[in-house]
């Protein structure tokens, strides 16, 4: 597949984080609710650990459209935090 036909995004979740990483409104332009961030950061075991978790799901889809990331990351958050649930 060739990653020209695919719409760039120039936002990354660590440029934004970095900004300013308690700003919810920022987690929320990526899908996570303060909510499913802090229950992230319990589920991995602190922030740093939580930020790559995120930012490792955001390069397997970085050729994507934004829409289609936050899409993304809302998936996988959900299998990795409810999926011992069911």
């Amino acid at each position: 597949m060739n990653s020209k036909n695919h719409k760039k995004t120039e936002e990354s979740f660590s440029t934004f984080v970095e900004l300013s990483p308690e700003d919810g409104q920022i987690l929320l332009n990526f899908g996570i609710s303060e909510t499913d961030w802090k229950a992230l950061i319990d589920y991995r075991g602190n922030k740093t650990k939580a930020f790559a978790w995120v930012e490792s799901r955001l390069q397997e889809v970085r050729t994507l459209s934004s829409e289609a990331q936050r899409s993304y990351l809302r998936v996988m958050l959900n299998n990795l935090m409810y999926s011992d649930k069911q």
